[in-house]
């Protein structure tokens, strides 16, 4: 698409590292910074505080989850959206001591019935958090597919997730449940 003509929309505070939408099709990013960006469509930008290194982040069930390292921790957080303001975060999953202290979610997506997907490094590869918090690596026995790491997962079409390896390979995943909505479709 050479001719194709694109600039830059808005720019955020902070640096960039994932980005999502939420049902007022506000932009949530986060990365390395003192905040999360909650950008509306007239461009503008509200910053939550929240002092970490956010590496991943989706909307659900009209709140954020996002995934961050603090004081030397690896998290899930959860902070509840209203409007363009976001709640107090708070502990969702802790990686670091549940999985080991050499997982980072490096991205992550919810199943439609509430299930959260994160993609780690392997041997792992991908922890499923279920809605009481207990958690499941039910891919463990495929690692190897998992290269050194999950870098991004998105929902196909029915039960099937897509991950996308650091070793550039894309692998299909049947899942057996539907993904949640990304609210910045249409």
């Amino acid at each position: 698409l050479p001719d194709a003509a694109f600039s830059v929309w808005v720019r955020a505070a902070g640096t960039v590292k994932d980005v999502d939408f939420d049902q007022s099709k506000n932009l949530w990013a986060g990365g390395n910074s003192v905040g999360l960006n909650c950008i509306k469509q007239d461009k503008s930008i509200t910053l939550a505080p929240f002092t970490g290194a956010v590496r991943a982040l989706r909307v659900y069930g009209g709140s954020l989850y996002f995934s961050a390292l603090k004081d030397s921790v690896e998290k899930i957080f959860k902070a509840t959206i209203t409007g363009d303001n976001l709640g107090t975060p708070e502990e969702y999953f802790n990686i670091t001591s549940s999985v080991g202290s050499a997982y980072i979610g490096q991205t992550m997506t919810f199943s439609s019935d509430g299930y959260l997907y994160i993609g780690t490094q392997s041997p792992v590869g991908l922890i499923v958090v279920a809605p009481d918090r207990s958690f499941m690596t039910l891919y463990s026995a495929y690692s190897t597919l998992f290269g050194t790491q999950i870098s991004f997962l998105a929902w196909g079409p029915g039960d099937v997730l897509y991950a996308a390896t650091s070793e550039g390979n894309l692998l299909k995943i049947y899942t057996t449940k539907a993904g949640a909505p990304y609210y910045g479709l249409n």
